[in-house]
């Protein structure tokens, strides 16, 4: 089966990418930022803009939500409400394989690769007609290795990509510190004021990725006393404090078989200690996940992070990739190892 020919690209229509989108799944304008293309190709990138009218002003803007959004309502428009009767797909997942930040003409494009796996409506239909069926999977004569194979037979794959125009979202910059969009592979959310709510604990910033997620925190917990010193007594104590909210989180049961390991700091003869780290491994949703908290102090404030994943012999690579690229955030000059 030819999944290109099965799985056409959505055909020229007279409205916009976003008018059209708004209409057949009932979104609200705001929730969908966008003008420009439909994002096959970087001359037809789709613009997340966060001047938008529609949206509310201010740094909390998610354009990575709008970008989501996005990618899920292009992928169901062209598998299935642009499609003739009969004629759509079921079964849609997608996974990203690549990614690109590039520049051009002054615009920023994010550029995304994705792996599509669909059914056709009607081998959809019988499969799933087979597997709840009187003779399905309920039957101990009922063969799942045959129904498995039937259905990657049956299953199309197809690529896609997605041109993204984020010159508009892409620079975020809170207490002097800039966060970029794509950092160590993650994407950049809103930020999160929870100061005016809840005064002392400041902002908060999260990064999240195809199977881990960060979060860096930035407060000063209604203290006017923080040292520049991750390894002064008040920073100590308070790493312990972050700690036992770990603790606390697997007592009251949202993480399970939680295991901990030796604290330590990081750092190296140039610049001193960078950050206090604390590494964790739990159970949560019936997979293990490990988690890297680390905190340091920066200009008056404290900073916190949490990169969590799964658990996998990558996994302090990847972390403290992440906190070496929070590190060049914070000292661009000294740059101080993770490692």
């Amino acid at each position: 089966m030819n999944a290109e020919r099965e799985a056409d690209a959505l055909p020229a229509m007279e409205m916009s990418p976003r008018e059209i989108l708004v209409r057949d799944f009932e979104v609200r304008p705001g929730d969908l930022a966008i003008r420009g293309g439909w994002g096959f190709s970087q001359d037809d990138a789709c613009v997340i803009d966060r001047n938008d009218p529609a949206v509310t002003s201010g740094l909390s803007f998610d354009a990575r939500k709008v970008q989501s959004l996005f990618i899920q309502l292009r992928i169901y428009e062209e598998l299935i409400t642009s499609r003739p009767v009969g004629q759509g797909f079921a079964g849609i997942g997608w996974r990203l394989t690549a990614r690109n930040l590039s520049r051009d003409r002054g615009r920023t494009y994010d550029q995304l690769v994705f792996e599509i796996q669909a059914f056709p409506e009607a081998d959809w239909d019988a499969l799933k007609a087979e597997w709840e069926g009187p003779n399905g999977h309920s039957s101990p004569e009922f063969d799942i290795d045959a129904h498995k194979a039937k259905r990657q037979q049956r299953m199309v794959r197809f690529m896609r990509e997605f041109w993204f125009d984020i010159t508009t979202c892409e620079n975020l910059e809170l207490f002097g510190i800039p966060f970029p969009w794509l950092l160590a592979g993650l994407s950049r959310g809103g930020l999160n004021a929870h100061e005016v709510s809840t005064p002392g604990l400041g902002h908060s910033i999260a990064y999240d990725g195809e199977n881990a997620s960060a979060t860096i925190f930035i407060y000063d917990g209604g203290r006017s006393d923080i040292p520049d010193d991750p390894l002064d007594p008040l920073v100590m104590e308070h790493f312990e404090v972050v700690r036992n909210d770990i603790r606390i989180a697997s007592e009251r049961g949202i993480y399970q078989n939680l295991r901990e390991g030796r604290p330590y700091a990081t750092g190296n003869p140039e610049a001193g200690v960078g950050f206090l780290c604390g590494e964790f491994q739990f159970e949560a949703g019936g997979e293990t996940r490990s988690s890297l908290v680390f905190l340091t102090t920066y200009r008056g404030r404290f900073l916190k992070g949490r990169y969590t994943g799964p658990a996998s012999d990558d996994f302090a690579f990847e972390a403290r990739s992440f906190m070496d690229g929070v590190a060049g955030l914070l000292w661009p000059e000294l740059r101080p190892a993770a490692h």
